[in-house]
């Protein structure tokens, strides 16, 4: 008698304390937001580096060929040469590891 009124006395107690929670709905705007700032920031480069001693400037965007990812970069070097350095070629990787 003493096991089937504890047995009713946990199966109550289950009862009331197991109260199920609602579930939040995903957020997707925050989490697109934060994936998307990171990418921005990854794929996109605006910058200034020191090449030989002279003040140059460097950016870098990406485009998608053949569902490939793929950058074009320029580099100017103002008050040093007039020449903009740019690469478009997708063999850039493989002449540098030619080499």
């Amino acid at each position: 008698m003493d096991k089937i009124v504890c047995v009713c006395v946990t199966l109550m107690l289950l009862q009331l304390a197991s109260k199920p929670t609602l579930a939040q709905p995903i957020d997707f705007s925050e989490l697109l937001s934060g994936t998307l700032d990171t990418v921005s920031k990854e794929l996109f480069k605006h910058g200034e580096i020191i090449l030989f001693d002279h003040y140059c400037t460097l950016s870098r965007r990406p485009f998608i060929k053949s569902w490939e990812l793929h950058y074009r970069t320029k580099i100017h070097c103002p008050g040093w040469t007039p020449i903009i350095g740019k690469d478009y070629r997708d063999l850039t990787i493989a002449d540098y590891t030619r080499t």
